[in-house]
């Protein structure tokens, strides 16, 4: 959106002082060739053009000038090259930004330049804005307004129509195990270093994880029976899921927002952390996103980006992968139910995993057979109960409970006590 630029490079010195030793006596002094000088604190840094103020990173690396005003001091510092604002004020926040116009932008902004798009007129002033996080209080959303936004953007004051938006990434760094780990439902008490879980392959020396688990906490014994030991007690008395995990130290970028400017940028996709890619995917690549949003059609592929499958896919909901699972419903690390692509022939296989068998299957091969493993059980009814047969009805069939005497595709009499198999014809119910 179209605001007017707010960078953080002026700094006011009008409430900004020198480190607490020198802070009485320090006096700004800007000397002619635009030094500032903060009395026996050195030099701060030097004026420029504009009203920016370049510091002087001898002084600002080892010096922490305070910042005036109302309520707890903040102290401005650099830090590997890096800018801070610190405080010490419970309850309070650190840093804001305050726009007083209604129809102005609170919002805090990233402006750097743009090797890929040069500016095509001296208007279109590098360093081009590229991200806002903020407040709009003229914005409208469900008729009410004030929206707070992430803007993801390349913008260069000129509404250049050439100029995509960039690429939005999300990014977590850290430890993370990239399998999934195990999670498993414990029992414990509180305080205790020994709790309780179900059979397990697990190792010692995992990490543990949980609820009531104190954070660095690992496996120390017991891997692979049902009496596990920790490194830690637990905090309090739980049946929880307990995750057990082999992390590795990554920094993951599992979500990605395209720009409608490469093949498959105009997708929302969201990548595994085994799978995920450094910040530019390429939708030819082996690595896959295992779910893909398509903006510009409205569907939902899993298995795939959906550029690959655009072409020919024409549902909202698409699963495209070679990996045979479909839909897998799992609790606490358990499958219970699986529905999965299965060979020999082709078909749509319905699965018990904890019996580890198929219990239902529809054939994938142009026959339209299904198959089911065991017996099945019809809907059962009184003769009186059984609804209308019709055209609605035509070729199903139920259990009728109380015939009367019932004889092979003869008409049905409640009162009875025979328990029979019944057919509807599309117009009357008879017995089979």
């Amino acid at each position: 959106m179209k605001r007017p630029s707010l960078l953080l490079a002026p700094v006011v010195l009008a409430g900004m002082m020198a480190p607490a030793a020198a802070q009485r006596a320090a006096t700004p002094e800007i000397r002619g060739n635009g030094d500032i000088w903060l009395g026996s604190a050195g030099k701060f840094g030097t004026l420029r053009s504009g009203g920016r103020i370049d510091l002087t990173p001898e002084s600002v690396t080892t010096n922490s000038y305070t910042l005036g005003g109302s309520g707890a001091p903040a102290n401005f510092f650099m830090k590997n090259g890096e800018a801070f604002i610190a405080n010490d004020a419970a309850g309070l926040n650190t840093f804001g930004v305050l726009n007083k116009s209604t129809t102005g932008y609170s919002a805090f902004i990233g402006h750097q330049t743009d090797p890929d798009y040069p500016f095509p007129s001296a208007a279109n002033n590098q360093p081009y804005e590229h991200f806002a996080i903020g407040y709009g209080a003229g914005l409208q959303a469900g008729g009410v307004r004030g929206v707070n936004y992430w803007e993801i953007s390349r913008f260069t004051g000129t509404n250049e129509a050439k100029y995509p938006p960039t690429v939005g990434a999300i990014q977590q760094t850290g430890g993370v195990d990239p399998t999934g780990g195990t999670s498993l439902e414990c029992t414990f008490a509180a305080n205790v270093t020994t709790i309780t879980c179900p059979a397990n392959s697990l190792t010692n020396g995992m990490t543990v994880t949980g609820a009531n688990i104190v954070p660095g906490t690992t496996l120390v014994s017991g891997g692979g029976t049902t009496s596990l030991t920790l490194s830690n007690p637990t905090r309090s008395a739980k049946d929880r899921p307990v995750k057990f995990s082999n992390p590795v130290y990554k920094q993951y970028t599992p979500m990605f927002f395209g720009n409608c400017q490469s093949p498959a940028s105009c997708d929302i996709d969201f990548y595994t952390w085994n799978d995920t890619p450094s910040f530019v995917p390429d939708a030819y690549s082996d690595t896959r996103p295992y779910m893909s949003l398509d903006r510009v059609n409205g569907r939902a592929y899993f298995g795939r980006s959906s550029i690959v499958d655009r072409g020919f896919a024409t549902a909202p909901l698409n699963v495209a992968s070679g990996d045979p699972r479909v839909l897998h419903s799992v609790y606490i690390g358990f499958n219970t139910f699986k529905m999965n692509w299965a060979q020999n022939p082709l078909r749509l296989s319905f699965s018990d995993s904890n019996a580890n068998v198929e219990v239902f299957s529809m054939m994938m091969d142009g026959t339209r057979r299904s198959a089911a493993a065991g017996p099945l059980k019809l809907a059962t009814y009184t003769v009186a109960g059984l609804p209308a047969c019709n055209a609605t009805y035509q070729d199903h069939m139920a259990i009728a409970t109380d015939v009367n005497a019932p004889t092979y595709r003869g008409a049905l009499t409640g009162g009875g006590t025979v328990r029979t198999p019944v057919y509807c014809d599309g117009t009357s119910w008879t017995a089979h």
